[in-house]
């Protein structure tokens, strides 16, 4: 909360993976007024997403997440240019339990924050839950990614709908999301 000699500040999200299916979530957080962060691998989708933000709210940081040094590092530099993230949204392929613990160690350090966790269809969220070490400052939320189903056959989502769901979630507050079926 701001007081009376301080301006409010806009809040801070992470978004780790968040120039490829989930590049219009990191748009409407920007549109909505967050300071976006954005780990991501590609750097021409990285400069697209930049271009279509508004400016000055979103910023991309090239790195692999997998790459511990250079996450802590990156990390370590958002906090300090950016400050604490109010909201991680992540989309963690492998080994999210340590990708997210070096968000809580050097992005959030205790800080009161929402965790929207993204994973894929067939994973088992309340394995994956009892996996993941949140701290009683985070507010945790799966969003689980399905298939749609049209006419005699499946399909995967698109881009549009996981952004779509995702976003969801994040309104919504909900503790389990499941975009699709």
């Amino acid at each position: 909360m701001a007081t009376p000699n301080q301006p409010n500040k806009p809040q801070h999200a992470l978004v780790i993976g968040g120039t490829g299916m989930m590049a219009e979530v990191s748009l409407w957080l920007a549109r909505t007024g967050y300071r976006v962060t954005v780990i991501c691998r590609n750097k021409d989708r990285a400069d697209t997403l930049k271009r279509t933000a508004p400016p000055d709210t979103l910023c991309t940081h090239l790195v692999d997440y997998n790459d511990t040094t250079k996450l802590t590092q990156t990390l370590t530099s958002v906090r300090k240019s950016s400050g604490t993230a109010d909201l991680v949204v992540a989309w963690i392929h492998s080994n999210p339990e340590a990708v997210l613990q070096q968000v809580e160690d050097h992005l959030v350090q205790g800080q009161p924050y929402r965790l929207v966790h993204v994973v894929g269809s067939s994973s088992n969220l309340d394995a994956i839950r009892a996996t993941i070490n949140t701290p009683p400052t985070c507010r945790y939320q799966q969003v689980q990614l399905g298939f749609i189903l049209e006419d005699t056959h499946s399909r995967w989502l698109t881009h549009a709908e996981i952004s779509s769901g995702v976003i969801k979630a994040i309104k919504t507050r909900d503790d389990v999301t499941v975009v699709g079926r």
